[in-house]
């Protein structure tokens, strides 16, 4: 039932008031480092926080929408769009409003549908399916993935994905299976009670 917009945005008030409020820096800082850090990793880290603090600072405000999506909910492909089209080719008047929030999908039995992602744009064939969506979804929340151009050379694209995980997870998800409802449940839907 995450809020996922409501998430990042507290996420970030948090990180700024961290780095506004003495106290907060020193806890954590103390908790980070250790309390008797030198006070040149304590800036090494305040600047890392700086630099963290800002890129979601401007994710809140490349992926901002007018209508609230409720809980449970969110435009991914319109975050990821942005993501990709606006991060990190670097094209600001690439960006949409992400106003198309759909329930979050549930996990257990994906690995034996037809197709992935809710409307259904890839085959769920061998990994290549499964693969391109879990790489979407990284990018959609917090991944990092840079475009390099090179000369006389296709671009490349360090990024901060790690496929060999991804996999794994894919194949934990093969084993999870929609939870089972308790025996002698009862269930009611509209004054009709089933057992």
């Amino acid at each position: 039932m995450g809020y996922f917009a409501t998430f990042l945005s507290w996420l970030v008030d948090a990180l700024e008031r961290t780095l506004t409020e003495p106290a907060k820096f020193q806890r954590f800082t103390d908790r980070v480092l250790g309390p008797q850090a030198p006070e040149a990793a304590r800036a090494g880290l305040r600047a890392a926080l700086e630099k963290q603090t800002q890129e979601l600072r401007e994710r809140r405000a490349r992926n901002y929408h007018h209508e609230p999506y409720g809980y449970a909910r969110v435009d991914a492909f319109g975050h990821i769009m942005n993501e990709l089209l606006v991060k990190n080719l670097g094209i600001p008047a690439n960006r949409r409003e992400p106003n198309a929030p759909v329930s979050y999908p549930l996990l257990w039995d994906t690995p034996r549908h037809a197709r992935v992602q809710w409307n259904g744009v890839a085959p769920n064939i061998g990994n290549i399916g499964p693969m391109f969506r879990n790489i979407g979804e990284v990018i959609g929340v917090f991944g990092d993935v840079r475009v390099k151009p090179r000369q006389f050379a296709p671009p490349i694209y360090p990024s901060s994905i790690r496929v060999n995980k991804l996999g794994d997870l894919e194949e934990m998800l093969r084993s999870l299976w929609s939870p089972q409802w308790p025996r002698g449940c009862l269930v009611s839907c509209n004054g009709i009670s089933v057992q």
